[in-house]
């Protein structure tokens, strides 16, 4: 066989490895189990092998034999020679210049001389990443006295939370380290993009899986979010991370949120065990610094700081609260979950309309799927609350409309909406849906626009609220403030307001708040009526999110009603304002307040039974006020 063929042969399984590895490259960009380098590193020393082989061949064997070895073995080193610069170029052209084939022969250096500029660039980019990582990693270790922000991914939603971590701690004597883990360096555009945002903030960047991430030595205030979009991944590891903290006990400070959205990831995580690290907690569990573990919900978090926001008692007529929301997905059923015991305000009655756009069948419609996660809220329907359901009412159709213009009593149940919340799941379906709403409730309620365009309509109803996403989209219809408002050619504000946004979901302040936390606990710890109880409640409210979510509702209601001014106006008459009295107003309190919590237990799934049973979701205080005992009153 000519040295040509030889040549010409290697020369294709060269070219042939390179081909592959390109497309094993761009099939896998975004697969982290392998980084990009590594892939390029070794198609390309492949490609390297097979173009000194035939190389280091011609240069001393004219016979197949033992000496075929030692060659094969010359070329691998020669190869490996390539990527540090280590290969005189003249070894390459003084064989290759033996070719009698002078096309050949100049491809042939042409694509050597290529490779020889490839690979000690492929070699540099490797060593550089190895050591970002390494200085990131001494960057880690080194930090012992600024608060750590620990994010067990990086990812769009854990970059807006690091940057209103930073803003909203920019006056800090001690600057925040915000360290991403499980990072891969520029594996694709957009891990890239995130990497290149996760430097201008100055974080670290580390390769380390968070749940194998050094915690415990650490010193400082730590705070850890699971941040992940794999729910089941988040859970894991806050089971790897609190497992150890709870077997250590070396190390209180610090606070684990886990992202999880999912009733599962709420009995897993109630489920931890994490006693050790409450028992020597109890007393710094008074202050912000100590050991807390937290699911976040983010969809319920910022419905909870919502509803408050809204007005519910001004914009009531006549008594009466009325509220439609429009689509019932995860939204729609936070949003009327919290209404039905929000409104439970002495003096207002709730009427409240669902739309769905999913047709009712034979399987059940939209009080199916509420009597599934509430079934006594359902069969208490007409009481302490109205509840109308309209299924397969598709706001692209004039389906409503025609309900909201017809004649008779539901028609004019909808024409007096208080406050309209859109949440179709989708941004620009959500917008359009609002302005349509707008524009039929200005039809039926013969609205005039003052002649001065930066008039504001007064007694305009109804306050309507649009869920939009996008952060993007939410900054250029409403320059990101809820005071400004869609316009349209004749500069009239539509007056819709936006919430529901990336940044609001991802903000510090709705994922946790600690002085909220301290008003819960105060509610909790009332239940128990001796002092030396107080680390027992203490213990069973960090424990078990039950606790927390009831006293959150709890105090997110008495805190409306006193900023509302509505406490104001029924002060205890014997100037006690104390648990045990019964004048008049003490009592409406405590009424207003057994109503509330009804509410919300219904809306947590719990029904009445004589005796307690928690796993049945069956409660023996679901029952009205006037059938409680007197140690139940002073509860309430």
């Amino acid at each position: 066989m000519s040295q040509s063929v030889i040549y010409s042969v290697f020369f294709a399984l060269s070219l042939l490895c390179i081909a592959v590895t390109g497309i094993c490259v761009f099939k896998n960009k975004n697969d982290p189990a392998v980084p990009i380098i590594v892939k390029l590193i070794i198609g390309i020393y492949f490609a390297a092998f097979c173009f000194c082989l035939p190389v280091d061949f011609a240069a001393g064997v004219e016979e197949f034999g033992w000496d075929c070895i030692e060659k094969f073995f010359i070329s691998i080193h020669h190869a490996l020679q390539i990527f540090v610069v280590n290969l005189d170029y003249s070894h390459i052209t003084d064989t290759v210049q033996s070719l009698e084939n002078e096309a050949l022969r100049n491809i042939y250096l042409d694509y050597g001389a290529v490779l020889f500029v490839t690979a000690p660039f492929l070699t540099f980019s490797a060593v550089l990443t190895f050591f970002k990582s390494f200085l990131n990693g001494i960057g880690y270790n080194l930090c012992r006295k600024r608060p750590l922000y620990i994010f067990s991914e990086l990812n769009g939603h854990a970059l807006i939370l690091a940057k209103n971590i930073l803003e909203k701690e920019k006056d800090s004597k001690l600057k925040p380290m915000i360290v991403f883990t499980d990072v891969i360096f520029g594996e694709n555009e957009t891990g890239y993009e995130l990497t290149t945002e996760a430097r201008k903030i100055k974080a670290l960047c580390l390769k380390t899986d968070i749940a194998h991430l050094n915690i415990i030595s650490k010193k400082q205030d730590t705070e850890i979010f699971l941040i992940g979009e794999d729910e089941s991944e988040n859970v894991r590891q806050a089971s790897i991370i609190t497992g150890a903290l709870n077997q250590s006990v070396k190390k209180l400070n610090v606070k684990i949120f886990v992202f999880a959205s999912k009733e599962s990831s709420r009995y897993t995580l109630d489920s931890l065990d994490c006693t050790n690290l409450l028992n020597q907690d109890t007393v710094s569990q008074n202050k912000a610094n100590g050991f807390k573990l937290r699911r976040i919900n983010c969809i319920r978090q910022l419905v909870w700081r919502t509803v408050p926001d809204m007005d519910i008692v001004g914009k009531s007529r006549d008594g009466v609260i009325s509220v439609m929301i429009a689509g019932m997905g995860s939204y729609g059923l936070e949003f009327f979950k919290m209404l039905v015991w929000f409104c439970q305000i002495d003096g207002c009655k709730l009427e409240i309309n669902l739309f769905d756009k999913t047709p009712k069948s034979e399987y059940g419609g939209l009080e199916s799927v509420i009597a599934r996660q509430c079934p006594e809220l359902i069969e208490k329907n007409g009481t302490e609350y109205d509840i109308m359901m309209f299924d397969g009412i598709d706001f692209t159709t004039d389906g409503f409309a025609k309900l909201l213009e017809g004649s008779g009593s539901v028609s004019e149940r909808l024409r007096r909406t208080d406050i309209a919340i859109v949440c179709s799941g989708n941004d620009d379906l959500n917008i359009e849906m609002s302005v349509y709403l707008r524009e039929l409730f200005d039809k039926c309620n013969h609205v005039v626009m003052a002649k001065d365009k930066e008039t504001d309509i007064e007694n305009e109803v109804p306050d309507i609220y649009s869920v939009v996403y996008d952060s993007r989209k939410y900054g250029s219809v409403s320059g990101g403030s809820k005071a400004e408002f869609l316009k349209n050619h004749q500069e009239q504000k539509y007056h819709i307001r936006f919430i529901g946004s990336v940044d609001e979901q991802y903000s510090y302040d709705n994922i946790y708040s600690a002085e909220k936390e301290a008003d819960a606990f105060i509610y909790h710890n009332k239940w128990s009526k001796t002092a030396e109880k107080t680390n027992e409640e203490r213990l069973k409210f960090d424990r078990f999110e039950f606790y927390r979510q009831s006293s959150m509702a709890t105090a997110v209601h008495q805190g409306y009603l006193r900023g509302a001014g509505i406490y104001g106006r029924i002060e205890c008459l014997c100037g006690r304002n104390d648990d045990m009295c019964e004048c008049e107003n003490c009592v409406r309190r405590k009424r207003m307040e057994h109503a509330r919590w009804m509410a919300y237990m219904r809306s947590e799934g719990y029904s009445y039974r004589k005796e307690r049973f928690d796993r049945a979701k069956l409660h023996n205080d679901l029952i009205d006020w006037g059938e409680l005992s007197k140690s139940e009153h002073s509860k309430d």
